[in-house]
């Protein structure tokens, strides 16, 4: 099992201040988005993160990998919708070093 341990929420500026794993709030009528930029580690922290694994994320609970996907860099939660068909319970999302993707997790 994989734990991410949410380290706060807000928006793109609590995202931005590279403290981890960021509870995403504006998206919060879709999804429970989890976010962190790649270079704040992000990368290093889901990429590795395959389906069908149990990821516990606390105080948010515990959840199986069903799918991975990739949508671009800015791309909206109509983006995110298309590539799983729909909204997951909740998604990990970072960026893909050296493209204008990010790469999307989502946890059922």
């Amino acid at each position: 099992m994989r734990t991410i341990y949410v380290a706060g929420s807000g928006g793109q500026a609590a995202v931005d201040s590279c403290i981890g794993p960021i509870h995403f709030t504006p998206t919060d009528a879709y999804s429970l988005f989890i976010t962190e930029h790649d270079f704040c580690g992000g990368w290093a922290r889901f990429s590795g993160i395959g389906v069908g694994e149990t990821v516990s994320i606390p105080g948010y609970g515990t959840y199986t990998v069903t799918a991975r996907g990739q949508v671009p860099q800015g791309g909206t939660t109509n983006n995110v919708a298309a590539v799983f068909g729909g909204f997951p319970r909740a998604i990990l999302q970072t960026c893909i070093p050296g493209t204008n993707q990010m790469l999307v997790i989502a946890l059922n």
